[in-house]
């Protein structure tokens, strides 16, 4: 017996076409993507675009100190830090060198 196409269930069209339309379709989002970040590049690189990331940078160091200072597992996290010997000012150098490497790594 010869066998039917393969239907989508969800679609009700054949499956292979279904698959290509979604890979056609993934295609254009992440070239949506890229062009998106490719035009913040001039953005981040000007002396402008540096003064706004500071400013959010710092912002975020604050939420965070916001937060260490409400939150009782933060605090007792940052407790166990001290004890450890490290300061502040390595735990803050951390979490910078780990937010430019996030950036560095979603650019």
């Amino acid at each position: 017996m010869k066998k039917g196409l393969d239907i989508d269930p969800a679609t009700g069209l054949p499956r292979e076409k279904v698959q290509t339309d979604r890979a056609n379709q993934d295609a254009r989002k992440e070239e949506l993507t890229l062009k998106e970040k490719a035009s913040l590049v001039g953005i981040v690189e000007s002396p402008e675009g540096r003064k706004i990331i500071t400013l959010i940078e710092e912002a975020l160091m604050h939420r965070i100190d916001q937060f260490i200072k409400q939150d009782p597992a933060a605090q007792e996290l940052s407790k166990l830090l001290s004890t450890l010997g490290v300061k502040d000012n390595q735990a803050r150098a951390a979490v910078d060198q780990l937010h430019q490497r996030y950036l560095t790594l979603n650019t």
